[in-house]
């Protein structure tokens, strides 16, 4: 009899512990697959609308104008603001390092004329005058390299975020060859007609 009762106990805490395991287990699983469930969902949330672009006729062409020239497909989509901005950053920055780049090679050209004359100098002091010159012409020579490189990777920086914007920050507003803000002294836009392609100002005259 007691044998009886010993192993009915024993048998019943096995049972309990069975199914405390399988319970533990099943809410484990059921704590995982919730765990999946809630990643998946926020990666579902935030699956970014940034690099959802729908490419249109006219979302092409404007990338292609502001990859030709930069800010034409920011006016061509219909914000002449910010088109005009960044063609005057893009050309403003092109346009100084080609200068520096000019000085630069002014002072080059000074600095071989300089040195043929300090060749030909016949004393000490002069010889010293001009050679002082070279050197100034060397530093300012250096400055304008210098800033031709800075300006020069501007340029390409205007030009990258030109593209950027273009195709994810601008959205298209229209059709319209003109603004509709009178407030604006002028404005211009890429327009089509017939056989003519280009740039067209409009005045808001008072």
């Amino acid at each position: 009899m007691k044998i009886f009762l010993t192993t009915l106990f024993i048998a019943f805490i096995f049972n309990q512990i069975v199914f405390c395991f399988d319970k533990n287990n099943n809410n484990v699983k059921s704590g995982v697959k919730n765990h999946y469930q809630l990643l998946n969902d926020i990666r579902m949330q935030d699956d970014p609308e940034f690099f959802d672009v729908d490419f249109t006729p006219r979302k092409t062409k404007a990338l292609v104008l502001s990859f030709l020239v930069p800010g034409s497909g920011q006016t061509y989509l219909g914000d002449e603001l910010k088109g005009m901005g960044i063609s005057l950053a893009f050309y403003g920055t092109a346009l100084s390092a080609i200068i520096a780049h000019n000085n630069a090679q002014g002072r080059e050209d000074r600095i071989k004329v300089l040195t043929q004359d300090y060749n030909t100098k016949g004393n000490y002091n002069d010889a010293e005058k001009v050679w002082q010159t070279i050197l100034g012409e060397k530093e300012n020579r250096d400055n304008d390299y210098d800033r031709r490189s800075i300006f020069t990777w501007l340029a390409v920086g205007v030009w990258l975020y030109n593209i950027v914007d273009v195709i994810f920050l601008t959205g298209d507003q229209g059709e319209n060859e003109f603004s509709h803000n009178n407030n604006s002294i002028f404005n211009f836009n890429f327009m089509e007609h017939n056989n003519f392609n280009g740039i067209a100002l409009k005045l808001n005259l008072p």
